[in-house]
C-alpha cells in the first residue's frame, strides 16, 4: 500500500488541551527544531523516510508544525496548526484532510487523528514524551486501518 504508508508521515501532530495554569505549568514545551533520528527511529513493517524534521513554535495556547518528510518522492512539507482549547482541528497536506483531537496523559501529549487513504479510514495514535534533558522526543505511533492493517512506530527526533 505505497499510497496509504506515504501519507502516515503527512499526519499533522499538535497539541490541544484545557487545563488550569497550575497544570500547564507540568506540561512539556515542544519548542524548537527536531531532526528525525533514523538510526534510533523503528518504522516497522512500514518504509521509512530518508529524512525529516520538524519545526514546533509552541507559544501559549498556538501551536504550529512545519514539517519535511523525505519519502519516495522526495521532500515533502506541510505547516500544521493548532489552538490549544480542546477542539478537534483540520490540517491539510499532500491534499488530504487530517482530523486530530487531542490530551495530555501527564507530561505525554496524546493526539488521535483520523484521515482518509484511498477509500480507508486510517486512526493514528501518536504519543509524544520529551526526554528529561528537553533534547530527545519521542513519539510512539499506532496506525490502523480496521479490518486492513495495523502497525507500530517510534520515531524519535533531536533538538538541535
Amino acid at each position: 500500500m505505497p499510497r496509504i504508508s506515504s501519507l502516515l508521515f503527512l499526519i499533522p501532530l499538535g497539541v490541544s488541551v484545557s487545563v488550569s495554569p497550575l497544570q500547564a505549568q507540568s506540561h512539556p514545551d515542544f519548542s524548537g527544531r527536531w531532526v528525525l533520528d533514523l538510526a534510533q527511529s523503528d518504522f516497522g513493517s512500514l518504509p521509512a523516510p530518508t529524512a525529516g524534521a520538524d519545526e514546533i513554535d509552541h507559544v501559549g495556547d498556538m501551536l504550529s508544525i512545519d514539517r519535511i518528510r523525505n519519502i519516495g518522492q522526495g521532500p515533502v512539507p506541510s505547516r500544521i496548526l493548532y489552538g490549544i482549547d480542546g477542539k478537534e482541528y483540520l490540517n491539510e497536506a499532500a491534499g488530504q484532510t487530517t482530523r486530530s483531537v487531542l490530551k495530555w496523559d501527564g507530561p505525554i501529549l496524546e493526539i488521535r487523528s483520523k484521515t482518509m487513504a484511498d477509500v480507508y479510514e486510517v486512526s493514528v495514535t501518536d504519543r509524544w514524551k520529551l526526554s528529561s534533558s528537553g533534547l530527545v522526543l519521542t513519539i510512539h505511533r499506532f496506525i490502523e486501518i480496521p479490518g486492513v492493517m495495523q502497525a507500530t512506530q517510534t520515531q524519535v527526533l533531536n533538538k538541535r
